[in-house]
Parts: C-alpha cells; structure tokens; sequence
C-alpha cells in the first residue's frame, strides 16, 4: 500500500519500465548465482523433474475442487503451502547440501540427528528415487492439510457458490441443457440463416435431412438434437463465410434479432477496396485499419445495449493505443454532447459544450472546420480555459477528431494522454480519424437498422486482408548456385507478427532474417512494419556490416519504441555463403535453426544474445558453422514448436527434428509441405494459435 501512495503520485509508467528493467538484472543475478553455487550438483533433467513436482502440489485443489463442496480457500491455501514445504525439504534441501552450502550430516543422520528427518528417506520411508519420494509425502501432507483445514473452518457464501458450480459443471445432464440454452436457437431460426446465404430450397434440404436421419419432426427434438443441428448449421456456413464468421453469426443471431444492429460489417467495403499501384507501406497502413474496425465491428455485434457497447469499443480503443482518456461527444441541436468516456478522469474533461468558441478552443476549431486538430506537447501551445484544464489534470498531448458520416458533422472523438509526446503523427492521425468514422458508422446503424448481419461479405475482406498480408513477403526466393530455397509464413489470426525476407543475394550466397514479434493485433503488425523498413533500410545503405553489426543497428533503432509500446522482439539474421560453405549469424532470442546432416541426427546451432531492445547499448556476438554442403538448414518461429493438440501436448524440438530428418527431401517445398502436414496431422481438431514461419535450405 505504501508502495502505491507514493506512485500513484508519479509518472508510474517509466518508474515500471525501470522496475522491469531491474527484475531483468536481478534474475540474470540469480542465474549466475544458481549456476556458480548449485549449477554443478544439479542438471537440467534433475531441474525439470523437480520443477514438475512442484507444479503437482497444485493437483490435489484442482482435481479435488471439481468432485467435493465442501472444500475452501483456508483449505487451498494450507494444503499448497504444507506441499510446498515438503517439497522443499526433500528436494532442494538435498541439492543444497550437495553444492556444499549445508552440513552433510543432513543427509546421513538427519535434521538435528533425527534420522527420520532424513530428507532422502522422510519417516523411514526408503526404496524411492528421491523425485518419487518427494513427490508422495508433499502430495500426501497437501491432501491431509488441504481436507482438514477445510472440514474445521468455514465455507463462506461466495465460496460454497463457486464449489457448487464447479461439481455441477460436470453432470453430463446440465452440460447438454446448458449448451441448448445458450444457444438459443430454434429449428425455424437455423433454417433463416441459412436461407440468408443459400437460399430457402438448400436450407429446407438441409433441415429436413437431418430430420429424417433422426426419425423426428421438428417440435420433437430434444436439447442435444437442437444441439446437434447447431453445430451442422455451423458446418454449413463455414463454407460459405469461414468457421469464425459463422461461430459470429450463430452466437449474436438470438440478440440481433431483438435489437437494432445491423450491416455493421458493410464499412469495410470503402476500406479493402485496394489500388494494386499501392505502396507495401500503404497497404500494411489499411490491414492494421481493418483489422481494429473488426474488432470494433464484433463489440457492436455482440449483446448489450447500444451505449454498453459504446463504452467497450472506447474501452477498446483506449488500450489499444494506451490512452489515458478517450471521450466521444454528439452533435445535438448545435450542441457538443458528453455521449461516454472511458479513462480515470472527470470534471472539465468530460463536459458537454453547449457553445462552441473555435478561437479559445481546439475542439471548437475541429467543429468549426470539419478537420482533426492535434496537439503533440501541450507546453508548446498558448494555454486559455480548455488547455488550462488539461495541463492541470496532467494531460501533455492531445486529439480532436469528427465523425463526419455522409459530408454531415455527428460528433468528435477525442484522445488523451499522460504518458506521451510526439504521439499523433500524420499516419496515426489518419488510422485515428478511420476509426472515428468506422464508430460513426456503427453508431448510426444500429440506431437505426434491425437487419442480421450480412457475414458474406465481410469473408471476401479477410480474404482480401491475408492477400495483403502475403503482399509484404517476397514474392520469389533466392536463386543460388548450390542451393536452393523455400519458405513460408502462416498467421494465426488476420493480422500476423511473423516475418521474414532474403537481402544481397549473389551467385555465392545471401543473407536471410526471421523476426517474430509479440501478438497478433494491430499493434503487432505495424511494428513488424517498422522492423522491416528499419532492416531494408540498413542493408541498402550499409550492405557490408556483419550480421552482428546489423543487428545492432537495428536494436538501437527500435529501443525507444519497444521501451515505450513495452513489445517483444526476437530476430535473427544469418549470413549464407556457398562459396565457402559456411554460415555467419547473429540471433537475438530467436529460436536457434536447425541443420540436419544427411544420414546423421539433426542438431540446433547454439549462440545467441538478449531480445531485441532490452538494452540500448549491446553488442551481439557473431557466429560461425562450417557446412559439409549436404545439409539441410531450418529457420523458424516458435509458432511451430509451441503448437499444441487436443490433449495439451506441444509438438517441440524432438518432434520437429525427427519430422525433418525423418524423410529425406531433395526439394525444400516438398520438406516445407511435409512439416506442415505432419503439424497439422499432430494438432487434430485444436486450432492454430499462434503464427508459424519457416525458412528452408537444402545444399547439393
């Protein structure tokens, strides 16, 4: 508490930019200090397997939350911390006295000379390995401790509510109710949506096939049959629109029908309507416009009211672009209306203006002219009433924008922020002023339309949005005696953080880069953006620097941004020379490519350094591999080995380098291809969840 009084005060976003900073020293001290006192008593296996034995103690507050009521938090809380304890003591507690840090005697007589406090034989207990033994006399103390706690204290109201969900959750009976219920949707409301989009003949086909198939009319069906007929009416739209559009429409059918929402995707047409003539730089502006107008887009699709909703799209866009006060205002018989806010503000800053003064205000000139007026440091500006106001409630820059729909003036949408200068620059300004219309849009949609949303078309923008998206990739690879080249980047999401790209190609070699940056939003991309023209920029002008070199060019240039945004980078830029069979790299947090000898076991290449922009000032280190020229080179994302199937399980490093030595391609595309497949053969029914990129090499 004392810790926040005294930075509530302050300018708390740099001061957790510094405690970040220093928590980074502190566990790199850690690890320095773990290496050098215990490193050499204890491997990685043992690590791991002690590190799962502590994760269990969380098994028994888990499983046993599901199947008993009578459990609660007291309970929780001591069954974790006895488990812990026991852990500790049989575990750690050996390792220490290994490294030299505890007597011996511990381990031979026991605590005080107690030998049933032997840590390696707890109670007399022999015949184990020690992870085994930890593990049964933790768990063991957890459940006595967790069960006992939780018989003599207790229950209060909210915890006896939360059990009961919990072992209700799990009755077959109340899962299929729960699922019809939620749904809400009739026979008849399937067969509308499909007519929408195939038309009334396909839709009665479809019904009543599945009618048929069960032997029932269609005031017969029971919750799971309703249930069943779904999850077919999903299948059906997938077709047509995509599985996430048509999951979008099932679940807002219900809500729609009752409110006035309607062809709140129709905006995106003016937006994806795209010149072929653009710049790439252009085109990545328009994706990152889309893709938050999407997501705005699904706010008012959603359920609630129209002003609940117009709070979450300002709650949206407010941490998005991490705003301090976002407020939007109404035209209203001449007037400036307070419509809603999102921000820890009030008072001047939130008031309607009854008469608007375009020369003692910025909000009075962005009336007045139609046009967006930004303030970037507020020191630099005459201060009167209004800016007056803004300067004491800490304000250091700020945005008018309008909402102008069809050449008609509807209100403003304003931007505040604490934190930082310099913000509101012309491409910002641009993506500020799409989205102030893009909620214009809305707004006067659902005000005044009832009609569902037509999904068809916005499939054909996402399509359009991946197009895009594939644009900023080369459209050709490498050419180079010796060799040859393949390479892929799949997004996970419509806007994707991955990248890669082939600079000073020659007949003896090439550089390549593979960069992944944190997310999958708008954010992501347009700082995947910048690091691309950061990097092509360097490489042209500056061709001869190292790989090491380039990439600290390219940290220095990012530092400032990465600090602020508080993004992750990783990247590696490696160097390919043919003519004397080597390659040079420089990695920064990367995960480390992959060669697969022929005839041998694949291996990683070790090396590396820091993320990029964790420090301002750093000098990668640069390393080299001499090449039989049989190998196979793979560069990757972690999207890959981070994928997981149905059970949870990740496809990893063994799996991903038996994949690749496994059959032995002469093609690169056909290896690409080959993992892809196994990927997907290994992730089953679960989605992709996170970007995956791959560069492929293959020496003659």
């Amino acid at each position: 508490p004392f810790f926040v009084r005294v930075l509530v005060r302050r300018k708390i976003g740099s001061i957790l930019i510094h405690l970040k900073r220093l928590m980074i020293i502190v566990i790199i001290l850690l690890g320095y200090l773990y290496y050098y006192f215990v490193g050499n008593s204890f491997s990685l296996v043992s690590l791991g397997l002690t590190s799962f034995a502590a994760v269990t103690q969380l098994a028994p507050i888990i499983i046993c939350g599901m199947f008993f009521r009578t459990v609660n938090e007291k309970g929780a809380i001591a069954g974790i911390s006895a488990g812990f304890v026991i852990w500790f003591y049989t575990l750690i507690i050996p390792f220490v006295v290994k490294a030299g840090l505890l007597p011996g005697s511990i381990l031979y007589d026991g605590l005080f000379g107690i030998y049933l406090l032997n840590p390696t034989a707890l109670f007399g207990l022999s015949g184990f390995d020690m992870w085994s033994h930890s593990l049964f006399w933790s768990l063991l103390f957890n459940i006595i401790f967790f069960f006992g706690v939780s018989i003599f204290s207790k229950q209060s109201e909210s915890e006896k509510e939360t059990a009961g969900a919990c072992v209700e959750a799990l009755k077959l009976e109340r899962f299929i109710r729960s699922k019809a219920v939620i749904s809400g949707l009739g026979v008849d409301d399937m067969q509308n949506i499909l007519k929408d989009f195939f038309g009334e003949k396909y839709a009665a086909n479809k019904i009543d096939e599945y009618l048929e198939s069960i032997d029932k009319k269609r005031g017969e069906l029971n919750a799971f049959e309703i249930t069943e007929l779904k999850s077919l009416t999903e299948k059906y739209l997938s077709e047509a629109v995509g599985p996430g559009a048509a999951r979008l429409i099932l679940n807002s059918y219900m809500d729609m029908i009752g409110s006035k929402e309607q062809k709140v995707m129709d905006v995106f047409k003016d937006l994806v309507s795209l010149s072929v003539t653009e710049s790439r730089e252009t085109l990545i502006k328009r994706l990152s416009e889309l893709n938050l107008l999407l997501d705005v887009s699904k706010v008012f699709a959603g359920v609630g009211d129209l002003q609940s909703k117009i709070d979450r799209a300002l709650s949206l866009i407010k941490e998005t672009f991490r705003f301090d006060l976002v407020i939007l205002r109404d035209i209203r018989e001449e007037k400036l209306v307070a419509v809603s806010y999102v921000g820890d503000m009030t008072g001047g800053l939130v008031s309607s203006y009854i008469e608007l003064e375009p020369e003692q205000s910025y909000i009075g000139k962005a009336v007045k002219l139609r046009k967006q007026f930004a303030v970037n440091d507020i020191e630099h500006i005459e201060l009167n009433q209004f800016s007056s106001e803004l300067k004491r409630h800490g304000i250091v820059s700020f945005c008018h924008t309008p909402i102008i729909i069809g050449g008609r003036l509807q209100g403003m949408l304003s931007f505040f922020s604490k934190e930082y200068k310099g913000l509101f620059t012309d491409e910002f300004l641009d993506l500020l002023q799409s989205v102030a219309n893009q909620m214009g849009f809305l707004i006067d949609n659902s005000k005044q339309t009832e009609q569902l949303i037509k999904m068809r078309e916005i499939s054909k923008e996402l399509q359009i949005a991946k197009d895009i998206q594939n644009s900023l990739l080369p459209d050709k690879f490498p050419e180079v005696r010796g060799l040859k080249v393949d390479a892929t980047c799949i997004s996970s999401e419509y806007v994707g953080g991955d990248y890669f790209d082939f600079f000073n190609v020659t007949e003896d070699g090439f550089d390549f880069v593979v960069a992944d940056v944190s997310g999958h939003n708008i954010a992501s991309a347009l700082v995947m953006s910048e690091v691309r023209s950061l990097i092509k920029s360097i490489v042209s002008s500056r061709g001869e620097l190292s790989p090491a070199e380039i990439l600290g060019h390219i940290n220095r240039g990012m530092y400032d941004d990465l600090a602020k945004l508080e993004f992750i980078i990783t990247l590696i830029y490696m160097r390919v020379d043919t003519k004397n069979n080597r390659i040079t790299y420089a990695n920064a947090g990367q995960n480390p490519p992959i060669i697969c000898d022929k005839g041998k076991e694949a291996y990683e290449i070790t090396g590396g350094d820091p993320l990029l922009g964790v420090f301002s000032e750093y000098s990668f280190k640069e390393f080299t591999v001499d090449l039989k020229g049989n190998e196979t080179i793979l560069a990757y994302t972690d999207g890959l080995t981070d994928t997981q199937n149905v059970y949870g399980d990740f496809f990893g490093i063994e799996n991903l380098k038996k994949t690749l030595c496994g059959v032995m391609f002469k093609d690169p595309a056909e290896l690409k291809s080959y993992i892809l497949d196994t990927l997907i053969e290994f992730r089953g029914d679960r989605g992709q969840t996170d970007d995956v990129t791959m560069v492929v090499i293959s020496l003659k």
